[in-house]
């Protein structure tokens, strides 16, 4: 038998060697699914919680202050 001898960097063997460990090679990429999500997560959400809170409760006070006007400031529907 012939065989050939290769030289591997240290690299190369540790490399071959996590490879060979699916368990490891699936955690990896989930590990970089995380990582890519929250280095692009103001590309993903452009707002931050705060903004968003805010912006609602300036939709409830307008809805608020429209329903006062349609009910005349007095607690009930306006009718002539």
């Amino acid at each position: 038998m012939n065989k050939e001898i290769f030289a591997q960097s240290q690299f190369g063997r540790a490399l071959a060697q996590f490879s060979a460990n699916r368990l490891a090679v699936a955690c990896l990429i989930i590990l970089a699914v995380i990582h890519g999500a929250a280095v692009f997560a103001d590309f993903f959400a452009p707002y931050s919680s705060v903004t968003k809170s805010a912006h609602i409760l300036t939709l409830r006070r307008a809805r608020s202050i429209l329903e006062m006007i349609k009910d005349n400031g007095r607690g009930r529907t306006f009718t002539k």
